[in-house]
């Protein structure tokens, strides 16, 4: 009996990660689609603490996605400092959790975030370390997408 309940609990743990995932990729949909306000309200209706841990980086990955959308909208730095918080959250938790990320949409955001926040922080000494990990993210990930024309024009911006 004790084999079966672990089972079931097992089955019911997939069951939802399948669930919150599918939630998850209807408000990138929202987000891909412009509807922030409704993706915000969707995300801020999830409750992180029970998702599954790929869920989680991917949550962040939205919530930093959700910023830097707002950023263009209406330029706020504080955006942009958001953003960049939830994109060193994804990486630090899929350290911990020994997940390797291979989504370079992931790597772009965190090096665009760092790279815009270079530009307009007020912080004088914040601003190299920002550009200095914006172009090692970006050299890094141009060695596994070499063809990727988002990491070469972000790399044609450190040129300049």
């Amino acid at each position: 009996m004790k084999c079966l309940n672990n089972v079931e609990q097992i089955a019911q743990n997939l069951s939802q990660e399948k669930l919150d995932n599918k939630v998850l990729r209807k408000i990138k949909n929202l987000l891909s689609n412009k509807y922030l306000e409704k993706a915000k309200q969707r995300l801020s209706a999830l409750e992180s603490d029970n998702l599954s841990e790929k869920n989680l980086l991917f949550y962040y990955f939205l919530q930093a996605r959700y910023y830097v959308k707002l950023y263009r909208q209406d330029n706020d730095v504080e955006h942009l400092e958001w953003a960049n918080d939830y994109m060193d959250d994804v990486f630090h938790k899929a350290y911990k959790y020994n997940i390797k990320i291979r989504d370079n949409r992931y790597y772009y955001t965190r090096a665009y975030v760092k790279f815009q926040l270079s530009k307009l922080v007020w912080d004088e000494d914040r601003k190299p370390w920002l550009l200095s990990k914006a172009k090692s993210i970006t050299e890094k990930a141009l060695r596994f997408y070499p063809n990727n024309p988002s990491f070469n024009w972000l790399q044609t911006q450190f040129i300049v």
